[in-house]
């Protein structure tokens, strides 16, 4: 991928046909323009399990706690969990991303000014294409006040750090659909549909010969419309059979 086809008017082009998160507009900055890209050809990342990160910034200790979650209530439980660990601590703001596309957003400066904590760990957030995940940063004050610009790096990097430690995968459905074809055209046609499910996440060619020839194929959704337009020609007299779904998770490499 070269970085001059991460545009913004590209990458909107190329979702067309797919969902990018809420916050992604022609307005984009560059710095998330990556992460729309992820977005559009393998879906969020979703943590694969919880991470503690910890450093310390001009004498104030900043620790930042990864969760994966799957709702709101889930959230304010964790969060409730961490203030009675650290009930010493004087802020525990927290951001939090949930949903397919990301959709539910929360943020909270926890008593520092206004913007100076939550929202920097949710664009760090957005930054790393993540979803269904709870960040709290836990700061014990040092004596040294850090001011506003300070405040939004500590706590927006601090959150980058340990995402940058975390572990991810992405979350997958394939759909399924069967087909069946005449003894003498099933090597053609399997060759064919091995070319389509190559290089896709988690698809899966499985073919049956006899008499005639079944095959099932499993591909990333939507995979019905691909799977048509390519049968439209050679074989017309062909009809998809759809056979349900898989929901995978794939790790990342």
């Amino acid at each position: 991928m070269k970085t001059r086809q991460l545009t913004r008017e590209g990458v909107a082009a190329r979702a067309s046909g797919r969902a990018l998160p809420p916050w992604f507009s022609v307005k984009t900055p560059p710095f998330l323009l990556k992460s729309a890209y992820i977005v559009y050809h393998m879906g969020l990342r979703h943590l694969a399990e919880p991470l503690t990160y910890e450093q310390v910034i001009k004498k104030s200790r900043f620790i930042a706690r990864l969760f994966p979650v799957t709702a709101a209530d889930q959230a304010k439980e964790l969060v409730e969990t961490v203030r009675k660990s650290d009930y010493g601590a004087r802020h525990h703001a927290t951001a939090m991303v949930l949903g397919p596309e990301a959709g539910l957003q929360r943020s909270n400066d926890d008593g520092e000014p206004s913007g100076t904590a939550g929202l920097p760990m949710l664009q760090a957030l957005h930054q790393a294409a993540v979803t269904d995940l709870l960040a709290v940063v836990t700061r014990y004050f040092g004596g040294v006040k850090l001011g506003r610009p300070g405040l939004i790096r500590a706590y927006g990097g601090t959150v980058s750090s340990a995402l940058n430690q975390a572990s991810f995968y992405f979350e997958t459905t394939l759909e399924g659909f069967e087909l069946e074809v005449a003894a003498a055209e099933g090597g053609r046609l399997e060759h064919i549909l091995r070319q389509l499910v190559a290089g896709q996440p988690g698809a899966k060619l499985e073919p049956s010969y006899g008499q005639t020839v079944r095959f099932q194929v499993w591909l990333p959704e939507p995979a019905g419309r691909a799977l048509n337009d390519l049968l439209a020609g050679p074989w017309p007299g062909v009809r998809l059979r759809p056979i349900g779904q898989r929901r995978l998770h794939l790790p990342q490499a």
